[in-house]
């Protein structure tokens, strides 16, 4: 009997010990900081913010625009799949760098064979076309950034060191409307992520709202949400699905 008790204190033991590995290392199912994925994701955005940097020099910007990279009408070319796969095709970030470790969505996931022998310059392609940014097709990036359009698009390529306007981050649901479904909540059903600032810093939050900056009509600035207009300068995370002449066509999930 002594030894039927021993035995299943130590599998009772054994169990909580595994849970809180797993809460520590995954958060057990939800993102936070001081796990090691929540660690990963943060590095991963520093490490891509010093790409974007990098790849921007030889175009005199702060960070890479797809649009500068080749002469005459560009604008298309500022799309979250050219944008990604331009700073790959400059081996200034690492395919596995791309995709969050706290990644949900099951079609995002690493690009298998990207095709460096693409490049060819003579017909403007700097880039992998196979290389996807679609949350609903597939996706081989998990990171949204700010539009690169209008008034937003020169804090990223100015480098205007804003210790308040993030350039890149954790994505969202629509609107910031936690009523909408999405694959970006955690196990719990809430919303956290990461966010990295214009002065490099990358914050940790469970609030969609950018603290420290606010819109014109004194409301606060919902990371998610397009609140004024295209052309405007509140914060906006997503991906850019298409790019048009008057604006983004963003995405979300």
């Amino acid at each position: 009997m002594g030894i039927l008790v021993s035995m299943a204190i130590i599998v009772v033991l054994f169990a909580v010990l595994m849970s809180a590995i797993n809460t520590a290392v995954t958060g057990n199912g939800n993102t936070r900081a001081g796990t090691v994925r929540g660690v990963e994701d943060q590095m991963k955005l520093s490490s891509l913010a010093m790409g974007f940097m990098t790849s921007g020099r030889d175009l005199q910007l702060a960070w890479l625009e797809p649009a500068k990279v080749k002469e005459g009408p560009g604008f298309s070319a500022n799309t979250t799949a050219i944008l990604f796969s331009a700073l790959v095709m400059g081996q200034n970030a690492a395919l596995e760098n791309l995709i969050s470790s706290n990644e949900r969505n099951p079609v995002v996931g690493e690009m298998a064979n990207y095709n460096y022998g693409a490049y060819d310059m003579t017909v403007g392609r700097f880039y992998d076309p196979a290389f996807k940014a679609d949350l609903e097709r597939g996706s081989n990036v998990s990171f949204a950034h700010i539009p690169l359009y209008g008034e937003r698009k020169r804090y990223w390529t100015e480098g205007r060191m804003d210790t308040f306007f993030p350039l890149l981050g954790s994505r969202g649901p629509i609107d910031g409307d936690t009523t909408k479904p999405s694959q970006t909540y955690g196990r719990d059903g809430t919303w956290s992520g990461f966010r990295l600032f214009g002065d490099g810093h990358v914050e940790s939050t469970t609030s969609m709202l950018v603290m420290g900056r606010g819109l014109d009509n004194g409301e606060p600035d919902n990371i998610f949400k397009m609140e004024s207009g295209a052309d405007g300068n509140d914060c906006v995370l997503s991906f850019t699905k298409v790019m048009l002449m008057d604006g983004p066509e963003l995405q979300f999930d």
